[in-house]
């Protein structure tokens, strides 16, 4: 019997065949294995010249070779695993959240293997830094930037231990933003070498240094989840200042930009932990911040003002508790919702360049961005209303709207804020694409740990069968916070 074609040997060898079934005798006379006559599947390793390399895409299209791809912001999948179901049934999460196994965020991949022969060109990194860091992080670029202007100067002094610790933390936030944690880790050894030996001086010396190299070590534990330190930085700040933050008069002032830089880190700090951990007070010790016009102008380390900020710190304090002052809540819910921010700007002396015009509209939407979160965290958390009611899906989809108009969002927090009250398959694609062009376009680790935290809530969350359950879950019940607090900076 004989084959309709040449058997795959032949083929590969070039060489006529026989055909004849079940193996040809070229293969037996030349004692190789017959490949045979079936079908054979492949998978081309590589391009071949003989066609276009293409890669399927799910619109029926192909790319080719020279397509250029990031993250792929067409297709999210929630995937529940049975570590998830496990979680979902050790216990209920919102009774008894002690018992459960928790997620964990802590990842520990840092190198630890010495970084021999390891040189940068410092001045490239300062470069990189005045040029995209110090925009990155501040919502306002302009002459009150004080990540640019404060910092620099500080730390080019080098005339203290806390001004070089400063400038070591610049370059490790600076080489991990470029080259990631291993290139970063000789800056960062460096710059809390020189922060203890500051410290173990006269903490009243050099006190605006200190500070900015605790906050910017905070900064970098932000930008790296695997350094899981960066509440351990803030204590360290707020440690130096004690009760409260020097103002101006006194003998070491604490400018406006490094007060207001600890109070957003401090607040999104307090909101992080359970009601029984950082930060929490007695809801009869709450006072309300004053009011002032200064609180008001939107403060670009913060991306909204300082009242907004101070008002979801009252939020914090509340949260949890059972008995409220309904004067003290009325007057909260009001100033919440009057609430006005105002944009005020103070261009550079110099323009570094004619095309980097500060966008009023982005500051604008991202403070309102703000304070739609800060409603939203109200009125769940200290009313307690239902996730689904009116008022919160009102505010939900407020909030959606703004993001669409955004071409990046830069603000973790109020986007978790909203994530965690979204409940349509759209709403949560569109929550799921925002956090990857963040990722694409900040590289700054905290959000893919915003994102894993997203993601654990939302399986839980369609893994309770009740509607009433649902109401009163807490995301704070599934992540393990006892080595590693997320960052919602």
């Amino acid at each position: 019997m004989k084959a309709g074609k040449s058997c795959w040997t032949c083929k590969d060898r070039k060489i006529g065949c026989d055909k004849t079934l079940p193996a040809c005798n070229n293969c037996i006379r030349t004692k190789r294995k017959c490949a045979g006559f079936g079908i054979k599947l492949t998978w081309p390793e590589k391009y071949d010249g003989r066609r276009k390399a293409v890669i399927p895409s799910i619109y029926g299209q192909g790319c080719t070779t020279t397509t250029v791809f990031g993250p792929s912001l067409a297709l999210d999948f929630l995937n529940t695993t049975t570590e998830d179901i496990e979680v979902s049934g050790s216990c209920d999460l919102t009774e008894n959240p002690a018992y459960a196994q928790l997620l964990r965020l802590n990842t520990w991949t840092l190198p630890t293997l010495p970084l021999q022969g390891f040189t940068s060109d410092d001045a490239s990194l300062l470069s990189y830094y005045e040029g995209r860091l110090a925009r990155i992080i501040t919502t306002v670029d302009d002459a009150h930037n004080g990540f640019r202007n404060e910092i620099l100067p500080m730390a080019l002094t080098q005339q203290s231990k806390a001004s070089q610790s400063l400038m070591e933390s610049v370059l490790a936030l600076c080489a991990f933003h470029v080259s990631g944690p291993r290139q970063a880790l000789r800056h960062k050894a460096r710059a809390l070498q020189l922060l203890n030996q500051s410290l173990q001086a006269d903490v009243s010396e050099d006190l605006s240094a200190k500070l900015a190299a605790c906050m910017l070590l905070c900064v970098y534990g932000v930008f790296d989840p695997t350094d899981g330190n960066w509440m351990v930085h803030l204590r360290g700040a707020k440690g130096l200042i004690g009760d409260g933050l020097p103002r101006s008069g006194t003998q070491q002032f604490i400018s406006p930009f490094l007060r207001s830089w600890i109070l957003y880190h401090d607040v999104l700090a307090q909101f992080s932990q359970m009601m029984s951990g950082y930060g929490s007070q007695d809801s009869g010790h709450v006072v309300l911040p004053e009011y002032t016009s200064e609180k008001t102008i939107i403060v670009g380390s913060l991306g909204c003002s300082e009242e907004l900020m101070e008002l979801v710190a009252c939020i914090n304090q509340l949260r949890g508790q059972t008995v409220f002052d309904t004067s003290l809540i009325e007057e909260l819910r009001s100033r919440l919702e009057n609430l006005t921010q105002n944009i005020v700007i103070k261009p550079e002396q110099q323009s570094r360049s004619q095309s980097e015009v500060i966008d009023k509209v982005r500051i604008h939407d991202t403070a309102e961005f703000y304070q739609l979160a800060a409603l939203i965290y109200f009125r769940r958390q200290i009313l307690q209303l239902p996730p689904k009611s009116r008022s919160i899906q009102q505010l939900v989809e407020s909030s959606l709207n703004l993001i669409s108009q955004m071409e990046v969002c830069t603000s973790p927090w109020p986007l978790f804020v909203v994530a965690c009250e979204v409940h349509t398959d759209e709403q949560r694609l569109q929550i799921l694409q925002t956090l990857k062009k963040m990722e694409l376009h900040r590289r700054i680790g905290n959000i893919g740990v915003t994102r894993m935290i997203v993601e654990a809530f939302w399986k839980q969350q369609d893994l309770v069968v009740h509607d009433t359950a649902k109401t009163v879950m807490d995301w704070r019940n599934i992540v393990d916070m006892a080595q590693m607090t997320p960052s919602f900076i």
